[in-house]
């Protein structure tokens, strides 16, 4: 391991007792945040809140977006996992890590995903919620009829990225 303490519990908090951090790089388009939010509502609050000790408050490493969800809707408390008292770096990296390292979806298994959601939940309520409009809905659900052999090509690999940890030395692959 690297050596560097982490905390990992797990409460309800208010939020009044969250607050952004400075640097987040993460931006997201009214569109997909009216789904998050919309998911919230629906699913509820399934993703807690990374944050790290911040005097009396908790300073968010990971969930600004769902905390504005979480307000706007209403709600009073959300779940966090607490890493403790964290160093800038420690947590910009957190920051980075858990904004880049969570892949990205393969346009084929995707659109079977969806196609397989399709047989049980009509197309308006999948769109309601997943962060696609009906017509991208519409198109995946097209790839899985689409004949690929047609082109006598084969599909390719996504591809991986190596990510080395500054603090470690520890890689890892990634999307």
């Amino acid at each position: 391991m690297s050596g560097i303490e982490v905390k990992n519990d797990s409460s309800t908090v208010s939020v009044s007792k969250l607050v952004p951090n400075p640097w987040n790089p993460n931006r997201q388009n009214d569109f997909i945040f009216q789904k998050e939010k919309a998911s919230i509502k629906k699913f509820g609050f399934v993703a807690p809140i990374i944050v790290r000790e911040s005097g009396k408050k908790f300073e968010i490493i990971d969930g600004e977006h769902r905390l504005k969800a979480a307000k706007e809707l209403g709600m009073k408390e959300v779940s966090i996992n607490n890493l403790g008292q964290l160093t800038d770096p420690v947590a910009k990296q957190l920051t980075i890590v858990l904004n880049e390292t969570k892949g990205e979806p393969d346009a084929i298994d995707l659109a079977k995903l969806v196609t397989d959601l399709s047989q049980d939940i009509d197309l308006e309520s999948l769109a309601s919620i997943l962060p696609y409009t009906n017509e991208e809905l519409t198109g995946m659900m097209e790839l899985v009829d689409f004949d690929w052999e047609q082109y006598d090509v084969e599909r390719p690999e996504p591809e991986k990225k190596m990510h080395t940890c500054p603090e470690c030395g520890h890689s890892f692959e990634g999307g």
